[in-house]
């Protein structure tokens, strides 16, 4: 996703087999737009990253997996990226 927002053309991408999204406040994606977006696009397998915010907080991952739920086949992956 790079730096952005859940912009309409994120969302409406289809077809995808690994996505990538930023979730560091205030510049990207808050976790429930993360989700949201996730849970649109219908990646196979999901990488949320740059996730350590302006004040040096960490986006909750955890809260990213509930959000994003078990009734989809979308897979989030976690790694120790900022």
């Amino acid at each position: 996703s790079g730096d952005t927002e859940d912009v309409p053309e994120i969302r409406s991408l289809e077809n995808i087999d690994v996505a990538f999204l930023c979730m560091n406040l205030p510049f990207t994606m808050t976790v429930l737009k993360a989700a949201s977006t996730l849970r649109d696009m219908r990646p196979a397998i999901a990488y949320p990253y740059h996730y350590r915010n302006s004040d040096n907080s960490f986006a909750d991952l955890d809260a990213l997996a509930t959000a994003v739920g078990t009734d989809l086949p979308v897979e989030i992956r976690r790694r120790t990226w900022y």
